[in-house]
């Protein structure tokens, strides 16, 4: 008599997103303006918040008012508003609001990268990022000070 077959692996488990994304008008773009990572499809903003949602790797979906849709993996950071007729839906993270800089248990800055960023792309830039913990934003001259934490 032979041994019965093993079971097969369970598939991997990963948890959907809760569908709270930020709007924000204009073509999904990478930090240098490019087109970035994403598997293009039509249908309604509404199917294609869907296939985000669904989607552990999507980050970011674009809609259009030809029903175009785009699913964008990390790396799309921000919007190019000068294109009219888009709109680029980011995955919100829930971040909590404290005030007062960013610091280590310690007490120290900690490891971070600065940025020249709107509050709305610094949020969004953390929340695509898996190493990213916290943000932070303030005001510099030439624009929104963005840090994005890591942990560490």
């Amino acid at each position: 008599a032979s041994a019965p077959a093993p079971a097969p692996a369970p598939a991997p488990v990963t948890t959907p997103h809760t569908g709270v994304y930020a709007r924000l008008e204009g073509a999904c773009r990478t930090q240098d303006g490019g087109v970035g990572n994403f598997y293009a499809t039509s249908g309604t903003a509404a199917q294609c918040e869907h296939l985000c949602t669904l989607d552990s790797a999507c980050v970011a979906y674009e809609s259009s008012k030809w029903k175009r849709c785009e699913l964008h993996k990390a790396g799309t950071v921000r919007a190019d508003a000068s294109l009219g007729g888009y709109a680029c839906h980011f995955k919100s993270a829930v971040f909590g609001k404290l005030e007062g800089a960013c610091r280590t248990a310690a007490g120290g800055a900690g490891d971070f990268a600065a940025v020249v960023a709107t509050g709305a792309e610094c949020r969004s830039r953390c929340a695509s990022d898996a190493s990213c913990v916290a943000y932070e934003i303030g005001s510099t001259g030439s624009g929104t000070r963005c840090e994005l934490h890591r942990f560490g």
